[in-house]
């Protein structure tokens, strides 16, 4: 098995899809390379404004999302609808690129003077191992455009971790805080551990409270709100009642 080739040490730490790529001073670029950068732009282009568009939320919707909490359960929505619609989105990318290659072998078979006529049935190439590997080597495309479809898919998904990978932080960020508020509290029914980490703590004498609130670096001004609320709940009937 081939073993992907290691990127080089010079380029560590730096994101190739935010820079440019300065063109060295005695490099020349023919005029067909140009067009032919131009045309995979252009084509990535055209799926993008196809299948992705540019939406514009309405007044009710923002209205909704700013309304919103966010809560572990609501980040976690979000994300499952983020990683659906990436899944969708490279089903569909596929799709685009490999009717992009046939488009380009047909046009490429029709544009080729080959020895075999067209009317001709194509069991003659067949017939002859020579006449198909010719047939094969002027009609095949350019590695370039085997990696134009490697390309557009690398940086459709650079885009999708630009906006997932910010939701997985907060999500962890959230997770890990100590919930304000009775609703914060079920809010957690996605973290199981982190609820029940703070029902010993709410239910613990005061003693264990100074333990746990070392242990896991919670600060008394973040466990006040919940904790006052407990108390003032009896015993926490409320926690109890939706569990």
């Amino acid at each position: 098995m081939t073993e992907l080739r290691r990127p080089k040490h010079v380029y560590q730490g730096r994101n190739g899809f935010a820079e440019s790529t300065p063109v060295a001073a005695n490099v020349t670029i023919s005029e067909s390379s140009r067009l032919a950068e131009e045309a995979k732009k252009r084509r990535l282009a055209e799926w993008v404004l196809k299948e992705k568009g540019t939406h514009f939320p309405d007044l009710e919707e923002i209205t909704r999302l700013n309304a919103e909490l966010e809560t572990t359960s609501t980040i976690k929505r979000r994300i499952d609808e983020l990683k659906t619609q990436h899944a969708k989105d490279m089903e569909n990318l596929y799709a685009y690129y490999a009717q992009v290659y046939r488009q380009e072998q047909e046009e490429l078979r029709t544009a080729s003077d080959n020895s075999v006529s067209q009317e001709q049935d194509d069991s003659a190439l067949l017939a002859e191992p020579a006449a198909l590997n010719a047939f094969y080597k002027s009609n095949r495309l350019s590695i370039k455009y085997q990696l134009e479809c490697d390309d557009a898919v690398s940086r459709i998904r650079y885009s999708h971790l630009q906006t997932l990978l910010p939701l997985q932080k907060k999500l962890v960020a959230l997770s890990a805080r100590f919930p304000e508020s009775i609703d914060a509290y079920h809010a957690l029914n996605n973290n199981k551990d982190m609820q029940l980490r703070v029902a010993k703590f709410l239910s613990a004498p005061s003693n264990m409270r100074d333990g746990m609130l070392s242990e896991f670096r919670w600060a008394w001004r973040q466990v006040k709100p919940l904790l006052d609320d407990f108390e003032r709940d009896n015993g926490g009937t409320k926690i109890r009642k939706r569990e």
